[in-house]
This record gives C-alpha cells, structure tokens and sequence, in this order.
C-alpha cells in the first residue's frame, strides 16, 4: 500500500510544525534566502527572500527581533485546519519579545495531487498582524 501523508493526521501535523518552525529559525535569523527555500514555490505567488524582507520591514519598525524560543516552538502556535478534502490552511504565530503575538505566516497545503509529496508542503499566503 502506498503512503499517504493526507491519510495520517498526526504525521502530517509533525511535519507541518517542523516545516513552520524551520520558516521562524530562518526569519528569525534574517536569513530570506533559508525562508525562502523552506516553503513551497508557488509560480502565481512567489516569496522570494526580497519578499520575505520587504513583508517584515513592519514588524522590525515595532519590534526589534523575531522569538525562536522554547515558547515560540509551542504546539498552541501553530494552527492546522482543515479546509476541503487533502487540503488545509496554516497559521504560525510569530513571537515578539513584548509578548503581543499579534503577527503571523499564513498559508495553505494541498495534498490533491500528491501522497508523499518531497519538498515543503507549506505555501505562504501572507505575514501579518
């Protein structure tokens, strides 16, 4: 039998939470060119390291530094909802070290055309508060 990652919840929660906390490790960093090759390309919207850059030039106008802490790494942080069948929308909280996570990367997974799919699953729809 095939895998299918789509047909096992908790697997595919790991990997989205390891896939999202690679994402924070690099922004937090400031290394675009990391965050940029730890999500998924999407040729219609692509988010290139000058993208992830530019998007965050607000929250580094509000806040000195992004958190990847223990805290930042907490299961309560990373949101995985389900949004049609193989597909689901994710959401990241970004900590700041005033402690009003009000900002985070949103984005979405389709599993239609894959079972085991290489690469990151994650494509960024946006980061914001």
């Amino acid at each position: 039998r095939e895998f299918d990652l789509a047909a096992e919840p908790r697997l595919l929660a790991a990997r989205v939470r390891a896939e999202l906390h690679a994402l924070v490790a690099a922004l937090a960093k400031g290394d675009y060119e990391a965050a940029a090759a730890a999500v998924r390309p999407d040729a219609d919207d692509p988010w290139d390291a000058e993208r992830f850059a530019r998007v965050l030039e607000p929250y580094f106008e509000e806040y000195d530094r992004i958190l990847f802490t223990p805290a930042a790494r907490q299961a309560h942080n990373t949101h995985l909802k389900s949004t049609a069948p193989r597909k689901w929308d994710v959401f990241q909280v970004l900590l700041d070290p005033e402690g009003d996570g009000l900002w985070a990367i949103a984005g979405e997974i389709d599993l239609s055309d894959a079972r085991d799919p290489e690469g990151s699953l994650i494509r960024v729809r946006g980061i914001g508060a």
